[in-house]
This record gives structure tokens, sequence and C-alpha cells, in this order.
């Protein structure tokens, strides 16, 4: 420790001075101290007033006698640093009868994200907020404790010449006696976000305890947190570190002594509505129940239809699933299968359950798709069809022999159903078109044919030819409209 600043902390740590200005620069100046007979060297930002452009001489003159507080050695001019603006904060908490660092309990007069504003000893206070996404100020604005009229503690601070009022802040905590100690804390507001980097669902709670201190809880994979722990309501914890910025205790809680209920135990086959909560190119992961995480593969959602499954799951759709395999336990999730989105297959002019869709079907290997198909179900499909191309109208059959073909319009490895209402009969050609998106059928029956088709020219006049043409479905047994809008969202290149 340098030699002189050893010396001035053996003294008095702030000392009041008079200085006389000996010399001016453009950002500083330099003083003759009356009472120590030392040179103190005053910055532009320590003067004081609401602002101060350089250079210093604007303000200041040499002769001026400017009462100063004496902070400290200033190594970098060999010389005490001395502060205008400390002693003029000082003075007006004289004037006031506080001192800075006195804890006072005030009443709110407005209270916003911005600032909020007290009122102490007759005059006007300014609490602002730091800027810190958990910050106890925010917790307090949010929970509703910062209101008009409510009481809070707060810590004097500086004098603020810019605003012309007083600085407080959150006094600071003192944790003798607190950490590591089990507390009864009242819950004040709930947080919930996915941690996409640690595949869990992460809800915080804020719990205040003592004189106005507040805990910061942590809860992992707990769905209806908000159920299990009101606001309101009382929770044991133990506190662990306080964050001496933001003035919260990092806090977890007694499950023994609490009456929250661990989830349901999930069984193989069990089939379950579950909330989409992350979605990669490759897979996603639900919450099958609180503190339950199941993961399903792309090849469960979308079979073998090389698209990611970000384009077709997004986080907050509600799914079906069925639960396949147990816990993992190096990532503690179940393994699932997509059965369907639950607001996405449904046809407002049908009831009960679309039959487009088949839940019950288990995959089987060896098999296109992973699902298996009734043996019949192409000659359904073609009889009902009279053997001709709903799309072109041709007929390539000789006797029992037919070229057509029975195409799904929900995939099988999407879960179409085997039956007529989600089939097209279709000739080679426009089956393969159907299933890679170049065509579709509106509501209108019409047939529509992708843009990007289109845009080619004289190249694919054999398809774009029939762009607007109505399509010749079957009269006995119609296609599903649920099943055509599925196409059209799902397969179709326009969407």
């Amino acid at each position: 420790m340098h030699a002189r600043y050893e010396e001035f902390m053996s003294a008095n740590t702030e000392l009041f001075e008079v200085g006389t200005v000996t010399r001016v620069f453009e950002y500083g100046a330099y003083l003759d101290l009356s009472k120590t007979q030392r040179i103190g060297y005053l910055h532009i930002s320590a003067l004081g007033g609401v602002y101060t452009t350089p250079p210093l001489s604007d303000k200041l003159q040499i002769g001026d006698a400017v009462p100063v507080v004496v902070r400290g050695f200033d190594p970098k001019h060999n010389c005490w640093e001395v502060s205008h603006k400390e002693y003029l904060n000082q003075k007006s908490l004289e004037l006031l009868g506080l001192k800075k660092g006195d804890v006072r309990s005030v009443i709110i007069r407005e209270a916003s994200e911005v600032r909020t504003t007290v009122q102490i000893e007759g005059s006007v206070a300014y609490l602002y907020p730091p800027q810190h996404p958990w910050s106890k100020y925010r917790v307090l604005l949010e929970s509703k404790r910062l209101m008009e009229g409510n009481s809070v503690q707060v810590e004097v601070g500086n004098w603020d010449a810019k605003s012309g009022g007083l600085l407080v802040h959150l006094p600071n905590v003192l944790v003798h006696g607190v950490l590591g100690a089990a507390h009864q804390g009242r819950v004040m507001l709930h947080r919930s976000n996915y941690v996409k980097k640690k595949y869990k669902l992460q809800s915080v709670i804020y719990a205040s305890f003592g004189d106005d201190l507040i805990a910061r809880v942590e809860l992992t994979d707990i769905l209806d947190v908000e159920s299990a722990f009101p606001v309101g309501s009382v929770v044991p914890i133990i506190l662990g570190n306080c964050d001496p910025y933001t003035g919260l205790f990092d806090a977890q809680i007694v499950w023994e002594r609490t009456a929250f209920h661990l989830p349901n135990v999930v069984t193989l086959g069990e089939v379950r509505e579950a909330p989409i909560i992350w979605v990669s190119p490759y897979g996603a992961r639900c919450l099958i129940d609180n503190r339950v995480i199941g993961f399903m593969h792309k090849s469960s959602v979308i079979g073998s239809v090389p698209e990611h499954l970000n384009q077709h799951l997004h986080p907050g759709d509600l799914a079906e699933i069925r639960v396949t395999e147990g816990r993992d336990q190096t990532h503690g999730t179940y393994k699932v299968e997509f059965l369907r989105l639950l607001d996405r297959f449904a046809d407002p002019e049908e009831t009960g359950e679309p039959e487009v869709i088949d839940l019950e079907s288990v995959r089987r290997s060896g098999t296109k798709g992973g699902f298996s198909r009734e043996a019949n179900f192409r000659w359904n499909v073609l009889e009902a069809y009279d053997h001709c191309c709903c799309v072109c109208g041709l007929r390539f059959s000789i006797g029992e022999a037919s070229a057509m073909e029975a195409a799904h319009v929900v995939p099988r490895s999407h879960r179409g159903s085997n039956v007529i209402r989600n089939a097209l009969c279709l000739c080679p050609i426009h089956h393969w078109a159907f299933d890679r998106g170049l065509l579709t059928i509106d509501d209108e029956r019409q047939i529509r044919i992708a843009a990007s088709v289109r845009a080619l020219g004289d190249g694919s006049v054999w398809l774009t030819a029939l762009h607007g043409q109505e399509a010749a479905l079957a009269v006995d047994a119609p296609v599903s409209r649920a099943a055509l809008v599925w196409h059209r969202r799902n397969i179709f290149l326009d969407g």
C-alpha cells in the first residue's frame, strides 16, 4: 500500500477542507488545502452542479476558495483526491437532518419501471432501478410491493443536483445469522422459462421473509408451479448466498415440509396430452407431467419426410403422445412417440375424432413408414374412383390389372388412416407429384399447382395445365376436408 495512502487512512476518512485554487487545467485543478497544508486535485467530475463541461477555467479561477471533502490519496497525481460535489451532498443532507447510509421507512408517492418517488424529511427522494433482470427493485415492483401509498425501507445516498432531489436505494442486507437457516417465505411472484442448453423447464418463485428480505428459489421441470405455490402461500426455504448487487438470496425448498405432490408414475403404452417445450430439427421434448420430460425423435413425427422437425412443431403446441420406453437414467427423459397435434386435425364439418388419423396404429419393422397397410385398401380406393386418376382423368387398366395407385392424403408415416376418405386414386406420375407437394386439391375441389412449378414455364406444362381444373373426387366416399387441409399445410410447397 502507498505510504501516503496509509497516512491518510490513519486519519479521518472524510475530512472537510477549504482549498485555494493554484492551477487550473481543462479537466481538473490543483488546490492548496488549508488544514493539512497539502495539495489536492479536483477533477472536473467532482466539481458538482448539473452540467460541467471543459475547460474547467470557465468555472474556476486561480485564488478561488472551494470547500471540499478529502476522499483519499491520488497516486496518479501524487496528491490528495478532493471533491466539491461530496461537500455539497453532505451539506444538503445536514440540512435535512440526514447522513449518508441512514435507513428510513418512507411512504411511496409514485412508482414505475423508470423510478420510484418517495418523501423523506420533507424532501423529494428518488429510487432508481439497477439494470438487472432479477433485481430486488423489479421483484418488488412486479409483486406490487412498490405501489403508491405502500411503506418501504430505503438507504440514504447522495444529493442529485440534476433532479434537485435526494437519491436513495434499497438497503444493503445484513446476512449475519441468516445464511444456512430455515425460514418461512411468503410467495410474492412467479417466473417460468425453458432453458434450452439444459433441456429443462425452469420456474422461479420469489418469497419474502424477515424484514423485507427476498429469496429467489429455482424449481426445475415443474409444470404448474402457480398451483403448487400460489402467491401469498407460505413455503419452507433454506437460504444460501446473497447476491450483493440485487440483494436477493438463493434458496431451496424444504420439500419434506411442503404439501406439493410428486407426479403420477408414467407407465409404458400410456397416452397423454403433453405441451411441446423445445424443438430442434431432429427431435422435440414435451412435458408429460410435472418434473417428467418426454423426448420424441423426428421419425416419430414426420416419418420419412426429409424436412426439419421445427418446421412442423413449435414450443407451446399441445400434442398427444404415447410413452414407448422408460426413463433414461443419463438424460432423465422418457421416450415417447408423437400421435397428433390436438388443434390441427379437426374438421369443422365433422364431429368426434377425425377418422383420417389412426391413433391406434403401432409401428412395425419392415413396413414403409413404420406402419402396416390393409391388404384391400388399394383395391377399395380404385373401385371407389372407377380406376380413374382424379387429377388427369385417365384410366390405365386391363381386366383386373390396373396401373392406378391409392395415395394417402395424410401419409401413413404421419398416422394417416387406411380409409377411403383419406385417399385419392392417382396415376403414378400424379401420385409422385402429390406426395412431394407439387400439387394439391383445395376446398372447392380445384387442383392447385405449386407456384415454384408454375414458374418453370413450358418445361412443366404437363403439370401446370391442370392448375384451376376441378378434381374428379369420389361421390359415395368423398375425401375428408380435414385430410386435404392437412396436406396443404404440411406437404404442399405453397403451404
